[in-house]
């Protein structure tokens, strides 16, 4: 009367056995995986910061070279002017309150 319905016939039964046991192995080396990518992601932004410092160091320091070289050129081209402040200046001493500061270029000597 009431049969029993025959089972569709499954080919390779044993691998779908085998892929639901193997699940949690393939989840663990994808784990694996996206981790060893997120560690490559930061060095990869550690090693890029650190080299926008390095070239911020680099191009400070330049800027400060060329800022001393700038003002070292300007001080050996006034260098040996030597001012004396003139007599009128002895004299008067104090004006009011401020000192009274007229100074004479006494000797130009210009090298360059």
């Amino acid at each position: 009367m009431f049969r029993r319905p025959i089972p569709p016939k499954v080919p390779h039964r044993g691998r779908f056995a085998r892929n639901l046991r193997a699940i949690s192995d393939r989840r663990a080396k994808q784990a694996a995986k996206e981790a060893a990518a997120e560690e490559k992601k930061r060095r990869a932004y550690l090693l890029a910061v650190l080299r926008r410092g390095a070239v911020a160091v680099l191009l400070l320091g330049f800027l400060v070279s060329a800022f001393i070289l700038a003002k070292d050129y300007r001080a050996g081209k006034f260098g040996s002017v030597e001012i004396k402040p003139s007599r009128m200046a002895r004299r008067s001493g104090w004006m009011g309150k401020s000192r009274h500061n007229s100074y004479v270029v006494a000797k130009v000597s210009q090298d360059n």
